[in-house]
């Protein structure tokens, strides 16, 4: 797995910047060029995140505890952010959202 990179100078962004984008872009920390997020990266990003919507309702639906519940939901939403700027690629222009 590899960090997003600089469509323009090719920097490494670090985890810490990639997890922080505001309305679909960010600026790179080097050479001050805006990256927007690329619509294949969108879909990607929604596809593992679907599901966790999911989780409290299966749970619900073997009849665990809502305390585990909330528990496995919170964990699995952290894991996710944890993972998102791994999914993140930037392109130079704002591309439609699917």
């Amino acid at each position: 797995m590899e960090l997003p990179r600089c469509w323009s100078c090719n920097n490494n962004f670090k985890w810490k910047e990639s997890v922080v984008y505001f309305f679909g872009h960010k600026t790179c920390s080097n050479c001050g060029e805006k990256q927007y997020i690329t619509t294949e990266s969108n879909k990607k990003v929604g596809i593992f995140g679907a599901p966790l919507s999911l989780i409290p309702f299966v749970f619900n639906g073997f009849g665990v505890n809502w305390i585990f519940t909330g528990l496995i939901t919170f964990l699995a939403i952290i894991i996710y952010i944890a993972f998102i700027p791994y999914k993140l690629e930037f392109t130079e222009d704002r591309q439609p959202l699917f």
